[in-house]
Parts: C-alpha cells; sequence; structure tokens
C-alpha cells in the first residue's frame, strides 16, 4: 500500500486504515523509507488493539462486543430499519499531529 501511495505526485498528509495491524504496517514500511511519522504522514487504526498501544498508534476504540450483541439483536427483529447508535472514542496517542 506505501508504495502506490509512494508513486503518488503528492503524498497524503494523513490516513486512516482498517485496523490497527494495518497501521503498525504502514509505520514500520514508512521507517525503512525514511518518512517521519506524524511529520511527515500522520495515521489512525481502528480497534484499539494491543499493538496500537505498545507502538503509540492513535486509534478509534470501538465496542466491539457490545456491536455484536446489538447486531444479533437486531437480527431476530422484523423491523431493521432503526438506527444503531454506536459510541467509539478516539485514543490519540504519537501517530497524529
Amino acid at each position: 500500500m506505501l508504495k502506490n501511495l509512494l508513486e503518488l505526485n503528492k503524498l497524503p498528509t494523513a490516513l486512516i486504515v482498517t485496523n490497527d495491524m494495518v497501521a503498525a504496517g504502514i509505520i514500520l514500511e514508512s521507517k525503512k523509507r525514511r518518512i517521519e511519522i506524524p511529520n511527515n504522514l500522520s495515521i489512525i487504526g481502528f480497534n484499539n488493539d494491543p499493538i496500537a498501544e505498545a507502538m503509540g498508534i492513535t486509534t478509534v476504540s470501538l465496542p466491539l462486543k457490545d456491536m455484536g450483541s446489538q447486531a444479533f439483536e437486531y437480527s431476530s427483529k422484523k423491523d431493521i430499519t432503526s438506527p444503531i447508535k454506536v459510541s467509539f472514542s478516539l485514543l490519540e496517542r504519537n501517530t497524529v499531529q
């Protein structure tokens, strides 16, 4: 992914990626290519996995157990048009400015 980004005329200033493991991989590859995180590129992951805390990755913490419970509850209902509200929190660490 980072290789494709480097082929662009202008590097993005920030990435929001699918999860913390992807964020960790981008950070490690960025170090090899001398891209400074967060000075040249900010990164935000998802899930607040242990690797995010260990590497200081800014992440969106989602209540996955609650989301699963809500999904199961709604799967048995006939009226599934009502919105599902999910709370989340941004845990700012070392990968954003």
